[in-house]
Formats: C-alpha cells, structure tokens, sequence
C-alpha cells in the first residue's frame, strides 16, 4: 500500500472515530489557556454540534482524498495542530478538525492550478472566521500559514509557479 493510501484509510478512521466520540458523548476535550497537554493531543476528535462535525469532516476528507496526502503530511499536520502556541490560544475552548484542515490546506496551495482563485476563498474564510467569533480564527490562521510554509519548502522552484 502506497503512502496516500494509508492516508486515506488514517483519515477514514479518524472520521469513524470523530463520529463515534459525537454520538457516544456529550462533553468533550478542548485546549484553552493552561489546559493539560494531553488536550493538546485529543482536541482534534471532538465538536461542538453536528453541523461543526459535519463541516470538519466534509473539509477534511475532500482534501485528502483529492490532493492525494501522504501519510507522513497528515501526521504532520497533527503533529503541529497539536503544539499550537500556548500563548496565542484565545480564551474560548477550541476544539475540532479545522485547525488540521487548514494546516493542509496551506499545504495544497502549491497543488492548485488557480491560485489566486485559491487564495481569495482562503481568506474569505479566514475573514469570516474573524467576523463570526464562534471559532477560533487564530488557530486557522496560524494553521494555514504553517502549511504554507512547510509547502513552500518541500515544493520544488519549478513547480511554485
């Protein structure tokens, strides 16, 4: 099995299991200002309402699925998600799949044809975040800019343009 296929299979897991933890729970695991670490780690698999699940996972899956991610980038992603700057966490508790699916989504910029295009819906949505303070626009900021860089560096020159 090849390194996309892993990840599609990861990811499919991962949703069974987001799905499971919404329907079996009604409390959750999120990050704040001076939440334990292992809320670093768990934060990714809970949502607020089945709307916020069924957006992340939706997002989620079409990135994965379309822009072929290797395993090692989910895991990355994860990985960064899950060390977010303590000292720009908002107040608010933060929970979910959209900090991964920004990471990624920052990650992919450099697979997409029309860029600019690209670029106008990402900050349209960024822009939204900040309008709308029910999410938490810092995270998916910091998240994007992430996987911006980390694409930017591991795309070839000939290929960033």
């Amino acid at each position: 099995m090849d390194s996309e296929k892993y990840a599609r299979t990861l990811s499919l897991i991962i949703v069974v299991l987001v799905i499971t933890l919404h329907i079996i729970t009604d409390d959750y695991v999120a990050i704040y200002t001076l939440s334990p670490f292992k809320n670093r780690l768990l934060y990714h698999f809970y949502h607020t309402n089945i709307l916020h699940l069924i957006l992340n996972v939706w997002c989620f899956l079409n990135i994965i699925f379309y822009y072929d991610i290797k395993i090692s980038t989910l895991v990355l992603a994860y990985i960064v998600c899950s060390l977010y700057p303590v000292n720009i966490i908002e107040t608010a508790p933060t929970i979910g799949l959209s900090a991964i699916c920004y990471y990624l989504l920052g990650i992919v910029y450099f697979k997409v044809k029309q860029k600019l295009y690209y670029q106008i819906i990402i900050a349209f949505y960024l822009v939204l975040g900040f309008v709308f303070p029910i999410s938490n626009s810092i995270i998916h900021l910091y998240s994007y800019i992430i996987g911006f860089i980390v694409g930017f560096i591991n795309t070839p020159l000939w290929k960033k343009k």
